[in-house]
């Protein structure tokens, strides 16, 4: 549905529906931004750059070519992706420390451990080179199929593949060690 749900949105909005964009803005924007901080690490310049994404379909009002087998998640992404990597060669704004970016408080107890999870796997995830850390959250955040990462990357299904496998042992030899750290 979501793959099929964002071309349609934005075929709608291209034919005069604006709540085709403001429908793409709800499925989109919160995972987009997530992603691009993954770049930036900067949240409210993730957020900045989230918006001009959607400023460019706006403004560009190209339709989007699915013939090719790509979904509209990955065409945003891709946009996204070097949005960000465009404000990583000009940096003109401070980079908020994590604790500033991801504080969260709840009352339950159950939600409270899964917070906890949640920001030791973001952790583990800072912890990782870029290549590890961009190839496992657009497949376990995103939940793109290799081949997706593959276009939003610009990488070789072959080469996503092996970043997924090594990716995968280095979050786990991250988590293991601090599991050991807190038990220790």
């Amino acid at each position: 549905m979501e793959r099929d749900g964002g071309a349609d949105c934005y075929r709608r909005f291209l034919r005069g529906d604006k709540s085709g964009l403001e429908e793409l803005l709800a499925l989109y924007k919160r995972t987009l931004v997530l992603f691009i901080d993954g770049y930036v690490r900067d949240f409210a310049l993730a957020e900045d750059i989230g918006v001009d994404v959607f400023f460019v379909l706006y403004r560009r009002k190209k339709p989007f070519d699915d013939t090719r087998g790509a979904a509209f998640k990955t065409y945003l992404f891709k946009i996204a992706r070097n949005k960000a990597l465009n404000a990583l060669k000009h940096p003109s704004r401070r980079v908020l420390p994590l604790d500033e970016r991801l504080r969260a408080e709840s009352d339950a107890e159950g939600e409270l451990l899964k917070k906890e999870r949640a920001w030791a796997v973001r952790e583990a995830m800072e912890k990782l080179p870029g290549d590890y850390r961009e190839i496992l959250y657009l497949r376990y955040f995103e939940e793109l199929p290799p081949e997706e990462i593959a276009r939003v990357t610009g990488r070789r299904k072959k080469q996503v593949y092996n970043l997924l496998a090594r990716g995968r042992v280095a979050m786990k030899e991250i988590l293991t060690a601090e599991d050991a750290d807190d038990e220790g």
